[in-house]
């Protein structure tokens, strides 16, 4: 969650402004759990926002190795 943090920390200094690029990721961990790796990923932000601890959402999201 270390970019959505920086990113409301940038927001509060002044405009952020997005720059077209292109990363590639593994699509492995997607593939082999999609629906719990879907949740996931749509559900951490929103916990992160109310304010629960990083921990458990560690633990939420799970070991990538």
């Amino acid at each position: 969650m270390e970019d959505l943090e920086l990113s409301r920390r940038l927001r509060r200094l002044g405009r952020v402004v997005t720059v077209p690029a292109a990363v590639r990721v593994s699509g492995r961990r997607l593939l082999a759990r999609p629906i719990h790796s879907t949740l996931v990923m749509r559900l951490l932000p929103i916990l992160y926002r109310l304010g629960v601890p990083a921990r458990l959402l560690a633990q939420l999201y799970g070991d990538v190795r």
